[in-house]
């Protein structure tokens, strides 16, 4: 038996905007130094995302008297404290977090009370008793559910609560375990002149999404195609691999995010332009 992702549910705020009404809005703030100005439009478009989500209602127009969690002017000064985020993070994390989790078990057939364990993760925001109580409360999951948060670890988080949730259903094979992936970044938002802090804010928003893991058939599966493995090769470069091409399988492709947004990956990692042209035409 192996375990597996049995279903997985996502939710969003509902404030939904283009991705050009963001830069926009963003190209507004008058702190912004020239310099930083005339690079966001690029970055924002380049950026291969259509539109975005966000918990705070003042992203959603362009009169800041309106603003009520930003201060109601362009400077966006005094920033909210990180109190002020926090408290913004707890009204809306939960929600959210409850909308995917109840999609996530309608999708795969399971009542609420086959949860054994949850496992949330998340670092946007952090408060006690947490988003695991506020899921088996709003849930109506069993009082005996095993909790687990796995807190402030970054982008590579939800990987650490897969691997948590796959060594609970090895565990126990009767294992049904949620793992609760939500972040609310654009509370996050800091006045900066910096391209990576410009990235950061074209490429990150708020939303959830929640996976059931289980014990299990595997529903996977490989096979070799024919010729493929006479018709491709892999150049080896220092710190990746380059896959050339094959007219029996497709080009897997590695991306540097942020680097290739700004368009700037071979001066960041010293590469030709020829090394990134294979990503540039996958992705764009």
């Amino acid at each position: 038996m192996n375990t597996i992702i049995e279903a997985i549910g996502t939710a969003n705020p509902s404030l939904r905007r283009s991705q050009d009404h963001a830069a926009d809005f963003m190209s507004r703030i008058e702190a912004l130094s020239p310099t930083a100005r005339s690079r966001l439009r690029a970055i924002y478009e380049r950026s291969a995302i259509e539109y975005r989500y966000s918990c705070i209602a003042d992203y959603s127009g362009f009169d800041p008297e309106s603003f009520e969690f930003f201060p109601p002017s362009w400077s966006l000064e005094p920033a909210p404290t990180t109190g002020d985020r926090n408290r913004k993070y707890r009204a809306e994390a939960a929600p959210l977090l409850v909308q995917a989790a109840e999609e996530a078990l309608g999708s795969a057939g399971l009542e609420p009370v086959t949860v054994t364990h949850v496992v949330v993760v998340t670092c946007t925001g952090f408060y006690s008793p947490g988003l695991d109580v506020a899921l088996v409360k709003g849930l109506g999951l069993r009082p005996d559910v095993r909790r687990t948060v796995v807190g402030f670890m970054g982008c590579h988080a939800a990987f650490n609560g897969l691997r948590l949730a796959r060594s609970f259903c090895r565990s126990d094979p009767n294992a049904c375990v949620l793992v609760a992936c939500v972040e609310l970044c654009t509370l996050h938002f800091n006045v900066d002149d910096s391209v990576e802090a410009t990235v950061i804010n074209a490429l990150f928003s708020d939303g959830a999404a929640v996976a059931v893991l289980r014990n299990g058939p595997s529903k996977a599966s490989t096979a070799m195609v024919p010729k493929s493995s006479s018709s491709k090769v892999r150049r080896i470069f220092t710190g990746m691999f380059i896959p050339l091409r094959s007219p029996y399988s497709s080009t897997m492709t590695f991306c540097v995010t942020g680097a290739w947004v700004m368009g700037e990956t071979p001066g960041c990692w010293t590469m030709t332009t020829w090394w990134v042209a294979a990503s540039r035409k996958k992705i764009w």
